[in-house]
């Protein structure tokens, strides 16, 4: 215990801390980095920030003779980040054998690998770190595989969370106890996420239990992730409907941690040094850092005391059971797979048996096996009509790509209880989070699914939806510019995709707050259009000029295509319901968002069309353009002795009229006595051609007439 709390407690200053250089038998402190090496430290994390991975690889390359760990640590950072995971573990081959291998380096990789969603293959790499002397894990490393637990699904992840924490001897933060707490409260293992709370409690000096902490002795840097804990405790208990007076108590207790930490807790001011714990915010301390991070703070702290009101107002009207938990998890979540944000793991297609198990990750204890519905799945590919067994062919389908918590989307739902309504999202903690608001509201219309927006569209669905909304994508890098090397949702497989799954007529509707990413993608649709892999036109349904929506700009593309890019507020005509604010309208409000617009929209609404009526249309104006003589292709001028060659190999392949010299030779207008001037071979030509094609016409009819009799 005591060497826990020395963790917490602050760093002796410099001034205290005993010199190495005078110690005996020990070296002398390493030199500062040179000026060169800390001027190519600053580019290759630029090359980083920016998801430039093979800018960054190059950069080390050339600089491969004076290079060290941490230059090699923010090169493989960058490779990560951009998602080009084989490129990442040769590199890290090459670092090894050059013994510049560290702590860093494998926390990247293993973030690496959840992002690709084989949280197995990172925990074998956490496993490695701990037997190791050298790269012993950190609690950065800690938080990283514990986020991994959080967004993945499957039977196994239960047992890997509580590997990795009881095996993990080192420092843990507030960080780690809130997402620990968050994955044992998702799992509804209520009992072990109470043991955790107090345990925290402990480590930090406020004794074992969590419902006796004293808040008037201040809050300190932990107070939101204590408060976060209870929240997700609150939340499995209400999802399971047992224990009401338990759940106020949690409540209550957690509203005494928002006061303290809004009125006695110790504020931040810009410039103040001052510690921050968990994660990559607590490791730099500048002024734009601090500010960002109680930005940041203060939207965690609102958006914290929003979902406790929810909690504390469904609890006096909702009638909520775990017997009706058990029958909307059958019917309307599924969990294929989570956490992946890149193509390096190719997933295959699951069958039931698959499913379910990766559905007893987020509540183990609570579906027996042979209870589950295999009727919703035909194929692999769930049957949307028996998921709305009160829907028929007319009820309008509408799907969301990345939900998110599915804050929009349940409001939507609740408010068109008439059309039926599917959330995709990957990481199953805020699939979990949807479908636990969703069951807390009363809703019926709405399936959760937990899968990538491309696997769910291409293997898992053949259904056709009447819209598809995407709010709020996030682009490659942070100022949506095309230069970077990272993979994206919206590519254009995806694109065609969400095409193929529209009902004719049916609407693709996005909406962002960054300019230049809205561009990009609507300049990419413009040229899939232009290369007929698929068809869309501006939505004329839309109100423009009121409800505050304009055109802000008509982005053109080849082949004269222009695609209108609204601004404004979404709103009715788009489909849009009040409320159901996302989470970027709230982190933007706060002046969090330093890439994106707090206040301004962009929207793309599109509508589907055919694009074989495009292609006809195509072939339409070019034979017309052949006629008129304009837009059609220009006949090459030739010669009066190879055209009239031309003319009597076809006259005597066709075997009509009289069979014409094989080779005419010119004699300038008149070809001699008894000959025909190339005029005329022209005009005879054609006569023969006209008769050929009135014959074939005749003998057509005919033909089809002895058919019909």
């Amino acid at each position: 215990m005591s060497s826990f709390r020395r963790s917490f407690s602050p760093s002796p200053s410099p001034s205290k801390r005993p010199c190495p250089s005078l110690k005996a038998g020990k070296p002398a402190s390493k030199p500062p980095p040179s000026t060169s090496a800390l001027s190519l430290n600053t580019e290759l994390q630029n090359l980083s920030r920016n998801k430039r991975g093979h800018a960054a690889l190059q950069l080390y390359n050339q600089n491969f003779s004076t290079v060290d760990s941490h230059h090699s640590s923010i090169v493989l950072n960058a490779l990560i980040r951009s998602g080009l995971i084989s490129e990442s573990f040769t590199f890290l081959k090459q670092i090894e054998k050059r013994h510049l291998e560290s702590t860093e380096a494998y926390t990247i990789i293993i973030k690496g690998l959840i992002h690709s969603g084989d949280l197995k293959l990172a925990y074998a790499y956490f496993q490695k770190m701990l037997l190791s002397k050298k790269t012993k894990p950190s609690t950065r490393t800690l938080n990283t595989i514990l986020r991994g637990c959080l967004w993945s699904s499957g039977g196994g992840v239960s047992g890997i969370l509580d590997n990795v924490w009881f095996k993990y001897y080192g420092e843990k933060d507030g960080s780690s106890y809130e997402y620990y707490v968050e994955c044992l409260s998702n799992a509804l293992r209520i009992e072990a996420s109470f043991k955790g709370i107090n345990e925290f409690c402990e480590k930090i000096g406020w004794g074992n239990n969590w419902s006796c902490v004293d808040f008037s002795k201040g809050v300190e840097e932990n107070g939101e992730s204590f408060v976060s804990c209870l929240l997700n405790v609150a939340r499995g208990m209400s999802l399971l409907g047992e224990g009401r007076e338990g759940i106020e108590k949690v409540i209550e207790k957690a509203r005494e941690g928002i006061y303290a930490i809004q009125v006695l807790g110790e504020k931040e001011e810009i410039g103040e040094k001052k510690k921050m714990v968990g994660g990559k915010r607590g490791r730099n301390t500048t002024d734009e850092r601090i500010e960002s991070n109680r930005l940041f703070r203060s939207h965690k702290l609102s958006s914290i005391t929003t979902e406790i009101n929810f909690l504390h107002q469904r609890l006096q009207t909702s009638s909520w059971t775990k017997k009706m938990l058990k029958g909307e998890m059958r019917r309307r979540l599924f969990v294929f797979s989570g956490g992946a944000t890149t193509d390096h793991v190719k997933r295959g297609v699951k069958g039931d048996e698959e499913v379910f198990s990766n559905l007893k990750g987020l509540g183990s204890h609570i579906l027996p096996s042979q209870n589950f519905y295999p009727s919703l799945l035909t194929d692999n590919k769930i049957n949307f009509n028996v998921v709305f067994p009160s829907s028929n062919l007319d009820t309008p389908l509408n799907l969301e790509l990345g939900s998110g918590t599915g804050s929009w989307i349940c409001n939507q739902a609740k408010k068109n209880y008439r059309e039926n309504y599917v959330s995709v999202e990957m990481r199953t903690s805020r699939v979990s989070r949807t479908f636990s608001h969703s069951c807390l509201l009363g809703i019926q219309n709405l399936c959760c699914i937990s899968d990538s927006a491309t696997t769910f569209l291409n293997h898992r669905n053949d259904d056709n939806f009447n819209n598809i909304y995407v709010n709020h994508p996030e682009p490659p890098n942070q100022d949506g510019g095309e230069s970077s090397d990272a993979s994206h949702m919206l590519n254009e497989g995806c694109l065609e995709l969400i095409w193929r799954r529209l009902k004719v007529g049916g609407r693709f509707i996005l909406i962002s707050d960054n300019l230049q990413y809205t561009q990009v993608l609507t300049r990419s649709i413009g040229s899939l259009i232009f290369n007929r892999k698929l068809n869309f036109t501006n939505d004329s349904t839309v109100v423009i000029g009121s409800e505050n929506l304009r055109v802000g700009e008509s982005i053109k593309s080849k082949g004269s295509i222009s695609l209108d890019l609204l601004k404004g507020i979404p709103s009715k005509s788009l489909g849009y319901e009040e409320g159901g604010e996302s989470y970027f309208d709230g982190l933007w409000k706060t002046g969090a968002g330093s890439h994106s617009s707090r206040d301004e929209r962009y929207i793309l609404c599109l509508k589907k069309c055919e694009i074989r009526e495009e292609v006809e249309e195509k072939k339409t104006v070019k034979k017309l353009g052949e006629k008129s003589g304009g837009g059609g292709k220009k006949n090459k001028k030739k010669s009066a002795a190879k055209q009239a060659k031309r003319n009597a190999k076809r006259l005597a392949q066709k075997g009509e009229g009289d069979v014409l010299e094989s080779n005419p030779k010119p004699k300038g207008k008149e070809e001699g006595e008894g000959g025909l001037s190339t005029k005329d071979l022209i005009k005879r030509e054609r006569k023969l051609k006209r008769r050929a094609e009135r014959r074939a016409e005749a003998a057509k009819e005919k033909k089809d007439g002895e058919d019909k009799e």
